[in-house]
């Protein structure tokens, strides 16, 4: 009798704790296993990261980039323009994005460029600008309304065509042959390059 009832108090005692450890055992829900492992792998990515130079971290970013100051100038100096009149007629040009244009750009930034201009050959006006500037002179044939730079120092402007070596400056667009022959071909005149 002692027998049997030490085996059922041994069953009873098995019967409720194997469950209990067999359910403390078992997985947790998921997420937040998911979730450590999801931290732990984006930690082990930013340290990589921070590691590697050719990733830019905040921190290398703004290393990189320039002051707002510096980033502010450049700017208002994309948004700025050449401007250009023949005589009191302000006109529309496509300027060409060369180091010539860029030199011309700069002279006219602290104060307006004025070129007197004198009639030639009975297709252009050219003028002296002052001074030499880069040049890149190739074999072109010009049309009506081109911009070029003659020698490195004159600006001629076509209201006809021709065919030398010259380095291309723009075009002014707007206006026909006639209407550029009424500005450009009957008198000397003055052309004024600005900054607006």
């Amino acid at each position: 009798m002692k027998r049997r009832a030490v085996i059922l108090m041994i069953f009873l005692a098995v019967s409720f704790t194997v469950p209990a450890a067999l359910s403390s055992c078992m997985l947790k829900p998921e997420a937040p296993i998911a979730e450590a492992t999801e931290e732990a792998a984006y930690e082990d990515a930013r340290a990589t990261a921070e590691n590697d130079e050719s990733i830019p971290t905040e921190e290398s970013a703004s290393e990189t980039s320039g002051s707002p100051e510096e980033d502010i100038q450049e700017n208002e100096t994309m948004d700025k323009a050449l401007a250009m009149t023949i005589g009191d007629t302000p006109v529309t040009v496509v300027w060409e994005d060369n180091d010539s244009v860029k030199q011309l750009f700069e002279l006219a930034k602290s104060e307006p460029l004025v070129i007197e201009m004198s009639m030639y050959g009975g297709f252009e006006q050219v003028g002296s600008i002052g001074t030499d500037i880069v040049r890149d002179d190739t074999r072109i044939t010009t049309g009506p309304g081109d911009i070029v730079l003659y020698s490195g120092d004159q600006i001629v402007v076509f209201y006809g065509s021709n065919i030398w070596e010259y380095t291309k400056l723009g075009k002014i667009t707007g206006l026909d042959e006639g209407e550029l022959a009424g500005m450009l071909g009957s008198q000397d005149t003055v052309i004024t390059l600005s900054v607006r």
